[in-house]
């Protein structure tokens, strides 16, 4: 649904058992982060109890209002939740959007 564009890596796979431990994260988080080349870097969660590794960037997209600066995108994958936290929406494209 979000048609994630890739600008290096790739996206999770359920080849890969050890994508539970990798993140994919879009331009913004990765220019914060401070990577001039993001893919295999690692980072450590809140509290640094897990280390996971950048196997994707992709190009930023809306996260939030469509008003606002573009924010950090951190996406990832874990088994203990099977609920998002955040839904997405597709936006027709010229579509006017009242504030």
């Amino acid at each position: 649904m979000v048609g994630w564009q890739f600008i290096a890596g790739r996206n999770f796979s359920k080849t890969f058992a050890t994508d539970a431990d990798k993140i994919i994260v879009n331009e913004t988080a990765a220019k914060d982060m401070g990577f001039k080349n993001p893919i295999g870097q690692f980072v450590k969660t809140a509290g640094g109890t897990k280390t996971l590794q950048i196997i994707g960037v992709i190009k930023d997209m809306i996260l939030g209002s469509p008003f606002e600066p573009e924010k950090r995108g951190i996406f990832f994958l874990d088994a203990k939740y099977q609920t998002a936290s955040q839904i997405e929406i597709k936006i027709k494209p010229r579509t006017r959007l009242n504030q």
